[in-house]
């Protein structure tokens, strides 16, 4: 197992790779890399999708420069916009001093992750559920993917489509699956490998249908297709409380623990 600083900082790198997919969801998105900064622009008019990531190791005086400055930027665009931080790359003072440092910027905190790693997957305890897993690579898949996103992470549907419908996206480091059970689509997950590791993104799962398996089917399959493709063996995903359970049982354990603050 990593140790915490390296398994800290492999997460926050896999999480940046992952998230520039969104800086070419559309014409006017862009990604600017800043030293211990990068910058998400998805051009869209949509906080989740606008990220600053800070993945190195801040002390006060740092945090507070790269978070105005990532401010400035998404000023200037007027677009609202999210900052994720690996509460484990603070200093103690920057920790005890977060909520209080995002403010004057209209940032509140929304959401924690928790930062998982597995060197190995465990075999699956039920019998794998009968589903066709299609990757996102057409319209129909990327229609589809786009609409499991909107139901089951709540966003306005003209934002999932633009997003996960684009080519541009889907041209990124991303590789998205659908599963689909009798011809319907029900669940999916994406993966992105950075150097030695696979990081596991957008596992999601139609409400109906969950509580099957499909969900752990479906992440297992993006894990098994991004080893064939890359000969990575290491993985890591941010979980939600609801899927730490799940994510156990898999082989990850608890690495780190992720802010996520947005306007």
């Amino acid at each position: 197992m990593l140790a915490t600083a390296e398994a800290n900082r492999t997460i926050s790198r896999n999480l940046c790779r992952a998230m520039s997919a969104y800086s070419q969801s559309s014409r006017e998105g862009k990604r600017v890399v800043h030293p211990g900064l990068t910058i998400i622009d998805s051009g869209l008019d949509y906080a989740a999708f606008n990220a600053a990531i800070l993945p190195d190791p801040l002390q006060v005086i740092e945090l507070e420069a790269l978070v105005a400055r990532a401010a400035r930027h998404f000023a200037s665009v007027k677009r609202p916009w999210g900052c994720w931080l690996c509460d484990d790359l603070l200093s103690a003072a920057a920790q005890s001093r977060l909520t209080s440092l995002m403010a004057p910027h209209g940032l509140r905190l929304v959401t924690e992750h928790q930062g998982m790693v597995a060197e190995s997957i465990r075999p699956m305890r039920r019998r794998a559920p009968d589903l066709e897993m299609r990757a996102v690579e057409d319209g129909a898949t990327r229609a589809h993917f786009a609409a499991i996103c909107a139901q089951v992470f709540s966003l306005p549907s003209e934002i999932a489509r633009g997003v996960y419908e684009s080519r541009r996206f889907w041209m990124s480091s991303l590789a998205g699956w659908v599963a689909y059970e009798r011809g319907t689509p029900v669940s999916i997950a994406a993966s992105s490998t950075h150097g030695d590791t696979i990081g596991i993104y957008s596992v999601a799962t139609l409400a109906s249908y969950q509580h099957r398996g499909f969900g752990e089917a479906v992440t297992r399959h993006a894990i098994s297709r991004a080893r064939l493709r890359s000969r990575a063996e290491r993985v890591i995903l941010q979980s939600t409380p609801s899927g730490l359970g799940l994510y156990a049982r898999m082989g990850f354990q608890p690495a780190s623990r992720f802010s996520v603050f947005m306007t």
